[in-house]
């Protein structure tokens, strides 16, 4: 899977201004993914209101944070599918 540091650059070629996502940035990103993996609901406005030195960012970041964990995790389930229905049709 890929790191989330990883993930931030993606995300950063993803604005429209990348020079404009400062570094503190990155470990918010990183505590609302984890929390979102865990399957909290992390909310994207709670964050925008406990850090609004970084809300405009986080409004426009962290919804495609989840949306990125979604596809991820909608491609990891087809290819765990796959490799299964694999293993069954070699077994008969």
């Amino acid at each position: 899977m890929e790191s989330a540091h990883s993930c931030h650059r993606g995300i950063w070629q993803m604005t429209s201004d990348p020079s404009n996502i400062p570094d503190e940035l990155g470990p918010l990103m990183d505590q609302y993914l984890e929390r979102f993996r865990r399957g909290e609901d992390p909310s994207v406005s709670e964050y925008a209101q406990k850090y609004p030195q970084f809300s405009k960012q986080i409004l426009e970041i962290f919804p495609t944070l989840a949306i990125m964990e979604d596809v991820a995790a909608v491609a990891n389930d087809d290819r765990e599918s796959a490799t299964l229905s694999g293993n069954v049709k070699r077994q008969r």
